[in-house]
């Protein structure tokens, strides 16, 4: 928004009074002429333009305040969905109930986030609790929430990649226990007050290495998200999408829920949507639904819908504008920027990867489905068959119920080294947030469970099992080991 220049008497007081009126309006709704179409300062859905303007080095979007360079350009803030207002500061228990409401089947995944070589090397994303000094600061409360939300953004990316047949994987900072690593940043009272500020503090401690792109979980009322973007449409390696530092931001009105803000925030730090791209909106969004990217985001363009709703949680509708991991030749995509191509995804899955992997639509088929046969099952023979794993509930079990003065139960098991094993059984809940921890303390895995499911993980020895959901959930585990026959 342009800076009012300051009047000179006697018309000062005057001046004054109109600028008053001027925000009050732009408040209220009033619109705001830009370069991609009409933007609308709405504190509520988190469209506010404090610290942004439009400069020719930013075509379509916005320059951050500061220098001005192609280095300094943000989409502008992203509205938040119908229903949220994001002047609302979330509980806790909201936002653990928000997490057992969301149903899609990419945030339904979400556990860890994979792990790659020694979690720091290269080109990676790094996760960020940042809260501003007159605020509490919740991140004890909280991080293993904003571990759960960095693995469902990881899971948009690794769920599009699949139904293309191919993988893909956010490459995240990670610490030498294989979990994501939340860096914890208090921020001055103004620091959250807007995304140049944000950056501004964060590259003040630290936080502006060039492999780095940084994903701010700001526990804030300001935005629903916001993002630097970065690239033109070279395909390669030099395009600046490709740098860093740049900066994501999600406030906590926008944390969680069905479709993940992160990973769109995400895209456009990786060079999502490119302006040239076939269905660009002109302002770094797109306009074929369903899509991660595409919305009805102000700036006036129609929006077309060309692919069902169940691709809203994914990227690109038909891969033709900003990711394909094998786009055709002769495609657009072929020759232009592709998310798929950014130094920081990761095209496999890390050793031994024990994280849900999205498996590809199969391809319809009119061929008859054979009955099923009655009788045993024939396992399979030769030299390298081994027996199954067989599942032996012998170490322990649990029932439990959380009340608001216990929300979080937790269990210790004493166990040998090896593969453990836990089973879930919910009631008055769809999902639990679970995490395994060594005696130590260092946390083995965290994820959201629902009922029936399994967790198989590796322990050194005893292990202590967290539970924590909302108050008035009830839920059994049980706990045993893998067992392998010897011949």
């Amino acid at each position: 928004m342009p800076r009012l220049r300051r009047p000179t008497a006697p018309w000062a007081a005057l001046g004054a009074a109109l600028a008053a009126v001027l925000a009050t309006l732009l408040v209220a709704g009033m619109a705001t002429p830009g370069s991609a179409g009409t933007v609308v300062d709405r504190r509520a859905a988190g469209v506010v333009l404090t610290g942004l303007d439009h400069h020719g080095d930013c075509p379509g979007g916005f320059h951050v305040e500061g220098d001005h360079g192609p280095a300094d350009c943000s989409h502008g803030p992203d509205a938040a969905p119908a229903g949220v207002d994001v002047r609302h500061r979330p509980t806790t228990a909201e936002l653990l109930a928000r997490e057992e409401a969301a149903d899609d089947e990419v945030t339904a995944a979400a556990g860890e986030v994979p792990c790659y070589g020694d979690g720091t090397s290269g080109p990676r994303l790094q996760a960020v609790y940042a809260v501003a000094a007159d605020r509490t600061d919740r991140y004890a409360a909280v991080v293993e929430l904003v571990r759960g939300y960095a693995a469902g953004a990881d899971q948009a990316y690794a769920a599009s990649a699949a139904r293309d047949g191919g993988t893909r994987h956010l490459r995240w900072v990670t610490d030498p226990g294989c979990s994501l690593s939340v860096a914890h940043v208090v921020l001055s009272a103004a620091g959250d007050d807007s995304l140049g500020a944000t950056r501004a503090e964060l590259a003040a401690q630290g936080f502006d290495r060039p492999d780095r792109k940084y994903v701010v979980w700001t526990d804030a009322t300001t935005y629903c998200g916001i993002a630097y973007v970065a690239g033109d449409a070279r395909p390669d390696a030099t395009n600046p999408a490709n740098n860093g530092p740049t900066y994501a931001r999600v406030d906590s009105g926008c944390w969680g829920g069905t479709a993940s803000v992160a990973a769109h925030e995400i895209a456009h730090l990786l060079g999502a949507v490119n302006l040239a791209a076939p269905h660009s909106n002109g302002a770094w969004h797109c306009t074929d639904e369903y899509d991660r990217l595409c919305y009805d985001d102000g700036s006036g363009a129609s929006l077309t819908f060309l692919c069902a709703s169940s691709q809203e949680p994914l990227l690109d509708c038909n891969g033709d504008d900003y990711f394909n991991v094998a786009p055709p030749a002769g495609s657009w995509l072929a020759s232009h920027w592709n998310l798929a191509s950014s130094a920081f995804l990761a095209p496999v899955a890390p050793d031994g990867w024990s994280g849900p992997t999205p498996t590809p639509t199969p391809t319809p088929t009119t061929a008859p489905v054979p009955a099923p046969t009655a009788g045993p099952v024939t396992a399979p023979t030769g030299p390298t068959a081994a027996p199954a794993p067989t599942r032996v509930w012998r170490v322990s079990s649990w029932q439990d119920r959380l009340t608001p003065r216990h929300r979080t139960r937790l269990h210790r098991v004493s166990a040998e080294a090896g593969a453990l094993v836990v089973r879930f059984r919910l009631h008055r809940a769809s999902r639990l947030l679970v995490t395994l921890r060594d005696s130590e303390g260092k946390m083995l895995v965290s994820r959201w469970v629902r009922t029936g499911s399994t967790l198989r993980r590796d322990v050194p020895g005893a292990v202590r099992i967290s539970v924590t959901g909302r108050v008035g959930a009830m839920g059994e585990v049980a706990v045993g080991r893998w067992t392998v026959p010897t011949y």
